[in-house]
């Protein structure tokens, strides 16, 4: 048997690298997920912006900022639970919900005289954050389409950029608020 995994999903992203797309860039409202389907096995690798998924970006350093990225954790853990396969009846084995910091290479064109001052303001400031998703499944059948609903749980989502990679081949789509339906 053959086995299909996330690390097979480097084939979609070198696409888009290649046409120029930055796959990594971090924009608030929209989330990206992959798709790996092996027959009786779908993995899930899902990152948004942590701003919309908890509601703020860094680390959680206060109990009230704790509580609300646990919140968020888990809520993002719930959309995974509730994913709906049709052509197969599928069981969650598991999903993983966790903050992954970024640093912010972008340049500023600030000009102070408080050098000192202003960059560890700055830095607390523009930390971009992600939540990283990783869900698995087994699966009876033939899978031929994925329905996710983050749009409930996450109202300041707006898109969620997905690539799949399986046995009917490879593909990808953009599914906008209200919109659930990844066919395979």
């Amino acid at each position: 048997m053959r086995t299909v995994s996330l690390f097979i999903l480097l084939a979609l992203s070198s696409g888009a690298v290649a046409n120029g797309d930055n796959l990594a860039a971090h924009v608030h409202g929209a989330a990206k997920a992959q798709l790996a389907v092996d027959g009786g096995r779908i993995e899930m690798a899902l990152t948004a912006p942590m701003i919309d998924i908890a509601g703020f970006e860094g680390e959680a350093q206060s109990p009230e900022r704790k509580a609300q990225l646990d919140a968020g954790l888990r809520a993002l853990e719930g959309v995974a639970r509730a994913m709906r396969f049709e052509g197969g009846s599928c069981t969650l084995d598991s999903a993983t919900a966790s903050p992954a910091m970024q640093s912010d290479d972008h340049d500023h064109d600030h000009h102070h005289d408080h050098h000192h001052k202003h960059e560890s303001a700055h830095s607390a400031e523009h930390v971009h954050a992600d939540i990283e998703l990783n869900a698995t499944w087994t699966c009876g059948g033939t899978v031929e389409l994925v329905a996710i609903d983050p749009w409930k749980a996450f109202a300041s989502l707006e898109t969620l950029a997905v690539e799949w990679i399986g046995a009917q081949g490879q593909g990808a789509v953009t599914l906008k608020r209200s919109e659930t339906d990844i066919a395979l």
